[in-house]
């Protein structure tokens, strides 16, 4: 199902906590797609931890090829490795890893190397903010980033903080535009996806492909990765009473219905 001498080198470009694992887990699951992991992930030492685990992390490659520390050094190892990504496999018609917005923001020559070999980029946002903010707490007390499909988890309860919650909230929104803005600029080709829209439908997998250029597949792709939170935000707010009036009359009230 890969079309023959084409190759598409993508990224999902993401912030924490928006189903990008999930994501990558429905593409890998093509027979012509290899979708990586956070592969320029700060400190990481192994070979993947939700990905393929067939290429090194960047961290363990450059201190291993780097002969100076210096940002040039670098920024030069960076295109080597993503080189060494994106070269061509059998039977493959599209390879990618998830770029997340503050690991572009640390390698800045990275966006160079997107827009000199136009790498697709598939722009996974999760609309409702206050989801990823329940999501970054719980990580916090569960202290489990991701669970397979069947695996049980419990859904702890927890608690916001209702006089920082609404800038939280709008550092998100303003990450999010930062993004596409950024994007926009860099005239790379590039599909925004919200989160929820692919789990109401997930027939919407098909236009990734399409936009991957890769064929779609006979049977539906079913990614590893299942929902870790599936409990009610009234049920795991330990404090929704203060939040619902912490939201009330800003933008971000919505989120709470949703």
């Amino acid at each position: 199902m890969a079309k023959a001498g084409k190759l598409t080198p993508f990224m999902i470009f993401a912030t924490q906590r928006t189903g990008s694992n999930w994501l990558m887990g429905m593409l890998d699951a093509h027979p012509a797609v290899a979708a990586y992991d956070e592969l320029l992930l700060p400190g990481a030492t192994d070979s993947g931890y939700w990905g393929r685990t067939d290429l090194e992390f960047f961290e363990p490659y450059y201190a291993r090829e780097r002969k100076h520390d210096h940002p040039a050094a670098r920024a030069m190892w960076s295109f080597r490795y993503l080189t060494e990504l994106y070269a061509s496999r059998r039977a493959t018609g599209a390879i990618g890893m998830k770029l997340m917005y503050s690991q572009l923001w640390k390698n800045p020559w990275v966006s160079v190397y997107m827009m000199r070999h136009r790498i697709r980029v598939i722009h996974l946002v999760r609309r409702n903010l206050l989801d990823i903010a329940v999501s970054l707490e719980t990580l916090k007390v569960r202290t489990q980033p991701h669970a397979w499909k069947g695996q049980i988890v419990d859904t702890p309860t927890i608690t916001l903080d209702p006089d920082t919650l609404v800038s939280t909230l709008e550092a998100l929104n303003f990450r999010i535009r930062v993004a596409r803005l950024l994007l926009s600029v860099m005239l790379v080709p590039h599909l925004e996806l919200a989160y929820e829209h692919l789990v109401a439908n997930p027939s919407l997998i098909v236009d990734v492909f399409a936009f991957l250029e890769v064929d779609a597949p006979p049977d539906s792709v079913v990614s590893r990765f299942t929902k870790l939170n599936t409990s009610s935000k009234h049920d795991v707010i330990g404090n929704y009473t203060e939040i619902e009036l912490a939201l009330k009359g800003t933008d971000f009230e919505r989120f709470l219905d949703d």
